[in-house]
């Protein structure tokens, strides 16, 4: 099971979605939005009928791929949690009391947005955060973890969740910063490494990403048997 995202700054945030959509707008052919299951099948937005084919969904991923890697290196960041379900599964097992994976990878993954954002992003305007906000896509598991953490961490003293404003799911054909997550996630998958190797390149070696490999040894230091 694999979450990923992207997080960044309003200012970054408004200049990012006008500059992902004027490459959907410019390729050839356009499209409305970016789905790289739809992409690699050559369906949907992106079927033969509509004039795609394997060499412009390349031109096309190179193109997401190189505005990916020319954002602020600082104030744009990309995080990752990759879950082995089997060796979860092998735990529980053997009597280890772990929580459902979706819950393991929305801890942990947003958990590193929140470190990040608070002690290592540059803010736009040289001060502290004031507010977070964040997005998933709609019918997303890993949701509902993250909205009951906030509603937990919002009792106890811990004052980042107050920092929380917005836990809320959006339209992925609107969104580009979710599409852009979806690109990631392929990625990380090496689901189009071989037939797109370039954009798979970019996006695992320059984009700058926290990435938690949560295995059986990670599991077991994290939820050792009582």
């Amino acid at each position: 099971m694999i979450l990923a995202g992207f997080a960044s700054t309003d200012r970054i945030w408004s200049d990012f979605d006008n500059g992902w959509k004027k490459i959907l707008r410019t390729s050839s052919p356009s499209a409305a939005y970016m789905h790289v299951t739809d992409a690699i099948a050559l369906q949907g937005e992106f079927s033969k009928a509509k004039g795609w084919t394997d060499r412009k969904i390349e031109v096309l991923m190179n193109q997401f791929a190189a505005f990916l890697s020319q954002q602020d290196k600082k104030r744009f960041h990309a995080f990752i949690s990759v879950l082995d379900i089997n060796a979860r599964e092998k735990l529980v097992g053997t009597g280890a009391q772990i929580p459902k994976p979706e819950v393991i990878c929305s801890e942990t993954c947003t958990g590193c947005v929140l470190l990040w954002a608070t002690s290592r992003c540059p803010t736009d305007t040289r001060t502290e955060v004031h507010t977070m906000d964040f997005f998933f896509d709609r019918g997303e598991k890993f949701k509902y973890p993250f909205e009951r953490a906030c509603r937990e961490g919002k009792k106890s003293k811990n004052g980042i969740w107050h920092l929380v404003n917005t836990v809320a799911e959006a339209e992925m054909k609107l969104t580009p910063g979710i599409q852009a997550a979806d690109m990631l996630l392929w990625a990380d998958r090496m689901e189009y490494g071989k037939r797109f190797p370039s954009a798979h390149q970019i996006f695992k070696s320059v984009i700058p990403c926290d990435r938690i490999e949560i295995n059986e040894e990670w599991l077991r230091k994290k939820y050792p048997l009582q």
